[in-house]
């Protein structure tokens, strides 16, 4: 019983690290795109078509972009806090909340469509 114990876990952290470290990534390059180096022709910003309320202008979208990745930022720093620290129940306990967080964030990417 024991074996089937540790493939669970490692994939539990490696599930809860890497949708976390991803979705960090994703906003936060998108932050780094429209707001630092103001790459903007990409993106369908105005009221073009069925878009997110955020999609209005550069500024808007590039601060939506920074709280979600913060915000995915600080729930990986946490969650690989305590993967380094072996906590296994606070890892088992933090895969519900984000995956809140990432319906969270889907639900709010179909506002104002």
């Amino acid at each position: 019983m024991k074996s089937l114990a540790i493939p669970i876990r490692l994939t539990i952290q490696l599930f809860a690290l890497l949708l976390c470290g991803i979705f960090a990534f994703l906003h936060l390059s998108d932050w780094y795109v429209v707001k630092i180096k103001q790459q903007t022709a990409e993106y369908p910003f105005g009221s073009e078509g069925p878009t997110p309320y955020y999609y209005r202008s550069a500024e808007l979208y590039s601060n939506v972009s920074l709280v979600w990745g913060i915000l995915f930022l600080i729930t990986f720093a946490f969650v690989l806090w305590l993967v380094l620290s072996k906590r296994e129940k606070g890892i088992q306990l933090t895969v519900g909340p984000i995956l809140l967080i990432v319906m969270g964030q889907l639900i709010h990417a179909q506002m104002g469509v």
